[in-house]
């Protein structure tokens, strides 16, 4: 049975095989034996099927191991006289390709991961909307006394346009801020926009082994325009990816000169008039905010 299993295995080798000169038959395997192509194969290509002294292959036999190992390693011996130089060149060269191959397509792997965990985890672009306020003294503007308090709308944006080694970035931020009181403060609509330096709060590792900013603390400094509010500002804030596609931020942008509205006039509350005169100030703005990763 040993013997009948190594002959079915071996069939394949024999298309490959350049032609061998045959041996003599085997005495006791006839044409109408179901292996009879493959012995001849066998002995005709490879010379493998030695068989006993007296001519005989004993097919339906049991073999014991001893004679199974002794078949193999006749065969293995005939079959690498085969083998020439070029066999080798070329079995090496298809071995090299393979392993190249295989790198190229690890690497491209790993930079597929990496792209999306650097989008998943990190703060990366994003584009935003946020409530806006501030407060400030500005004298006899409002029935409410001196401090005049503003809310509104802020759309803001953040784009990452450098990286300083595996750190820091510096970033621009542009935004656009509609308030809710334009006759006393700000104006009703104003914008700029501002370059940053961002410091990183929390750090992963990406797949690549690069790391990744999950929070930043950001400073920095631009201009702004529109409203009552043109002048230079400077900004700090934080802001921090919660989820794959979503970031929250918070800043305080403070203007480096007086801006808000200097105007004369009247408010009327019931039967009273309030009076408001002159009123700049150094309007500080606060913002908060959440944004989608792009």
């Amino acid at each position: 049975m040993f013997i009948r299993s190594l002959i079915a295995s071996t069939v394949a080798l024999t298309a490959v095989a350049p032609a061998f000169a045959a041996p003599a038959s085997f005495t006791d395997v006839q044409p109408t034996d179901w292996a009879y192509g493959a012995i001849q194969n066998l002995n005709a290509r490879y010379g493998c099927l030695v068989g006993y002294p007296n001519g005989t292959l004993k097919p339906a036999a049991d073999a014991t191991r001893s004679e199974v190992f002794a078949l193999t390693n006749h065969c293995l011996d005939n079959i690498t006289q085969f083998y020439t130089q070029a066999d080798a060149q070329l079995a090496a060269s298809l071995r090299a390709q393979i392993g190249a191959t295989n790198k190229r397509v690890t690497t491209l792997e790993v930079a597929a991961v990496t792209a999306t965990q650097r989008r998943q985890l990190g703060v990366g672009n994003y584009g935003g909307i946020a409530f806006s306020g501030n407060a400030a003294n500005y004298p006899g503007v409002t029935p409410l006394g001196n401090r005049v308090y503003e809310s509104g709308v802020t759309l803001q944006g953040r784009l990452r346009a450098v990286e300083l080694g595996n750190q820091y970035a510096v970033s621009a931020r542009p935004y656009v801020t509609f308030t809710s009181t334009p006759n006393y403060v700000s104006g009703g609509v104003f914008g700029g926009g501002l370059a940053t330096l961002d410091i990183p709060l929390s750090r992963r590792t990406l797949a690549d082994g690069t790391k990744v900013s999950a929070a930043n603390l950001y400073v920095g400094a631009g201009g702004q325009v529109g409203g009552n509010q043109s002048a230079g500002v400077g900004v700090v804030g934080a802001e921090v990816s919660v989820a794959k596609n979503i970031v929250l931020f918070a800043d305080a942008k403070i203007p480096f000169a007086e801006t808000g509205a200097e105007t004369f006039g009247s408010v009327r509350s019931g039967r009273a008039t309030y009076n408001y005169g002159s009123g700049q100030g150094y309007n500080v703005t606060g913002t908060v905010g959440v944004g989608i990763k792009f």
